[in-house]
C-alpha cells in the first residue's frame, strides 16, 4: 500500500502594474510558503519560495503553478536546496509538478537552488513552461550528486526529471532524464 505524505499546491500569478509587477498568491498549502514580493529597480517582483518542512519525503505530491500576465516581470528563487529524503518502504515516489505560463512580453527568471537527492530517495520532477510571443525565460536547474561528504554520491534510488518548454503551442525544448 502506498502512503500519501503531503499533497500541496502553490499558485502564484503576477500582473503588470504601474512601474512594476504585482504578486497575487492564489493558493498556498503547507509546506509551500511565500511571504511577500520585493520590488526591484528594474520593475521586477522578487519572490522567495520556501519549503517549511525542510525537504521532500516519499509520497509527497507538490504542485507549483506560476502565471505571468502580459508584460509582467518576476524573479523567483528558493531559500535553499530541495532536499529529497529516503522514502519509507511502502511510500510512493515523491513528485513535484510545475506548470509555468508566461504571457506576451512577460519575463521570468526562475532560479531555484539545487536538488539534493539523499541515499535511497525516489523522486520525480515534471516541469512544463508555456511561452507566448515576446516572453522571456531565464531558468536553471541544478542537480547535486547527493551528500558527497556522507559517501552518498549518486546513491539515490530513482530520479526522473522531465522538462518541456513550449513557445506559442510548439515544443522548443524537451529534456528527459532518468
Amino acid at each position: 500500500i502506498h502512503q500519501l505524505m503531503m499533497h500541496a499546491q502553490l499558485r502564484l500569478a503576477f500582473s503588470a502594474a504601474a512601474g512594476g509587477t504585482q504578486l497575487h498568491c492564489l493558493q498556498q498549502d503547507p509546506p509551500w510558503k511565500v511571504v511577500r514580493a520585493f520590488p526591484n529597480p528594474a520593475g521586477e517582483s522578487l519572490v522567495h519560495l520556501n519549503n517549511v518542512s525542510g525537504g521532500v519525503f516519499g509520497g509527497d505530491r507538490l504542485s507549483l503553478h506560476i502565471k505571468l500576465s502580459p508584460d509582467a516581470a518576476a524573479q523567483i528563487a528558493t531559500t535553499g536546496s530541495t532536499r529529497v529524503y529516503r522514502a519509507r518502504e511502502n511510500a510512493a515516489d515523491a513528485l513535484q509538478v510545475s506548470e509555468i505560463h508566461l504571457g506576451q512580453g512577460a519575463l521570468l527568471e526562475y532560479l531555484p537552488d539545487s536538488i539534493i537527492p539523499f541515499r535511497h530517495a525516489r523522486f520525480e520532477q515534471r516541469t512544463d513552461v508555456h511561452l507566448e510571443p515576446g516572453a522571456t525565460l531565464l531558468w536553471w536547474e541544478i542537480l547535486a550528486p547527493g551528500r558527497v561528504a556522507s559517501g552518498e554520491s549518486f546513491a539515490y534510488g530513482t530520479l526522473r526529471i522531465n522538462t518541456r518548454i513550449w513557445s506559442q503551442g510548439q515544443p522548443i525544448y524537451i529534456d528527459r532524464m532518468s
